[in-house]
């Protein structure tokens, strides 16, 4: 079992842009987010702690209607390699949740594949 299957709720993946200074002074991309937190590649190396907060500001790409919005989030754990970094995150807080939840409602109805839904019906 890997970290990320830890994670409760669906994750979705996406390329949207995260500053988080606080972490690095070169902005990360999200690799994957759920309603409960996210996983974000920065391009090099980050020091930083387990357990730490940081606010982490989440710029959707090219998703129409869709503006930045910031969380509070708990760093759960890292893979640090040559040449970049990736952390794992839960949410404490979304300071913005209206736009989380309406970013997530997006992602899901991006990644709806109604084949999928119909085989799932068929074998339950």
């Amino acid at each position: 079992m890997t970290l990320h299957e830890h994670r409760v709720g669906e994750r979705y993946a996406d390329f949207a842009r995260i500053e988080a200074p606080e972490l690095c002074v070169l902005p990360g991309v999200l690799v994957n987010i759920s309603k409960t937190g996210c996983c974000v590649r920065f391009p090099i190396p980050v020091e930083s702690r387990q357990d730490s907060l940081c606010e982490i500001r989440i710029q959707p790409c090219c998703k129409a209607g869709l503006k930045p919005f910031r969380v509070m989030a708990k760093q759960i754990w890292k893979i640090c390699g040559a040449p970049n970094s990736e952390l794992g995150f839960s949410f404490v807080n979304s300071m913005d949740s209206a736009r989380l939840k309406n970013y997530l409602d997006v992602l899901r109805k991006d990644s709806f594949d109604p084949e999928e839904e119909l085989l799932q019906e068929l074998c339950h």
